[in-house]
């Protein structure tokens, strides 16, 4: 699998504003560039880019009519586009305006300036792709749990159901083959009888191809695997987040402060369900009165070749039980400690007086 994430793509027909632009960031970015808007979407044709960054000022199509077709074509693409303060202001504002342009960045740009704007744009592109990928993981799973417990639910599924009528059938052959012996059986034809237990028995039969069939079900459709990907760690904390926050917000007030990071291996919904259990469980240790004056605090760093996720919240109380319920529940004990495990990572609550107790999560960072 590519490590490589979709590029920047800097469009700008004066050469010396692209020669910058590559000595800037193209040592940090994946960066792509096109002298017009015709070889910009020449290079979208071919393949995807995170961020446009489109020069205004260009002829023909100008920047701004570039960034309304991006928006048409290639819609996850996050577009910028760059203006000089001596160009009119009414087609910036109306690219704006109409969802075409997510920021106006001023010409000359600034190095220092410029950098946030874009590494906030590669956030977003990635943020806008995880999502629907989390959404589509979810209704997956789901469906697939529903199938298992539809074919394999213990008092109501087929399984269950063959079981029973293949019981059933046996306990006619049964009977019939008592009255065949009985010395006075009831007024009946020999053959009759034959042809019930025949029928009791073609019907056990059939219960056990049914059975037969239910088993290469179950061997054929296996829980859909989650694939691993290079993410970062805190654009997947702010996945997760979106799809617990209204939980969250009900308990405190969030604070992120996610810094920038290496990034980590891991499939990406499988992370976010580990990330998202551990914010609803900090979130509901927060004591009452809520939201007001409590506060939840998601804060990403990096220790040596460890990537640290850590979840503190206003006087949380996470004590020993509480803890091996969470991370180690009993009775298999196959819990969030042993999905982080799998990843290579640990977990595990953190206490400071005074402070609340916090859950941090560690991964082994992404070298190269």
């Amino acid at each position: 699998m590519s490590l490589r994430n979709p590029p920047i793509l800097y469009v700008d027909d004066e050469e010396p504003n692209v020669a910058n632009f590559r000595c800037c960031f193209g040592d940090t970015f994946p960066v792509l560039t096109a002298p017009s808007a015709a070889a910009a979407l020449a290079i979208l044709a071919t393949e995807p880019v995170a961020v446009l960054l489109a020069d205004q000022g260009m002829p023909g199509m100008t920047g701004a009519e570039l960034c309304a077709v991006v928006f048409e074509r290639y819609p996850e693409t996050v577009r910028l586009l760059v203006t000089a303060d001596s160009e009119p202001e009414e087609a910036a504002a109306a690219a704006i305006n109409a969802g075409h342009v997510s920021h106006r960045i001023p010409k000359p740009w600034r190095e220092r300036q410029l950098r946030p704007i874009l590494q906030e744009a590669l956030d977003a592109h990635e943020l806008g792709l995880l999502l629907p990928a989390l959404h589509v993981d979810e209704l997956r799973r789901e469906q697939h749990a529903f199938v298992q417990r539809a074919l394999f639910g213990a008092g109501g599924g087929a399984t269950d159901l063959f079981g029973a009528a293949r019981g059933r059938f046996d306990a006619i052959a049964g009977v019939v083959d008592r009255l065949a012996g009985d010395a006075a059986p009831p007024a009946s034809r020999p053959e009759d009888l034959a042809g019930l237990r025949e029928a009791a028995l073609a019907g056990r039969a059939a219960c056990e191809q049914g059975l037969a069939r239910l088993e290469a079900v179950g061997r054929v459709a296996p829980t859909p695997r989650r694939m691993p990907a290079a993410v970062s760690l805190p654009v997947v904390t702010r996945a997760a987040l979106t799809r617990a926050r209204s939980a969250v917000e009900a308990r405190a007030q969030v604070e992120l402060e996610l810094g920038r990071v290496p990034r980590v291996f891991a499939p990406p919904a499988e992370l976010a369900g580990i990330i998202m259990a551990l914010v609803l469980a900090v979130a509901d240790a927060i004591p009452p009165p809520f939201p007001h004056g409590r506060q939840l605090t998601l804060r990403t760093g990096a220790e040596d070749a460890t990537v640290v996720l850590q979840i503190r919240g206003t006087g949380a109380a996470l004590p020993p039980a509480r803890e091996a319920a969470l991370l180690d529940p009993p009775p298999s004990g196959a819990g969030l400690r042993a999905r982080v495990a799998a990843l290579g990572g640990t977990v595990g609550v953190t206490r400071e007086a005074g402070r609340g107790d916090a859950l941090v999560l560690r991964l082994p960072a992404l070298r190269g």
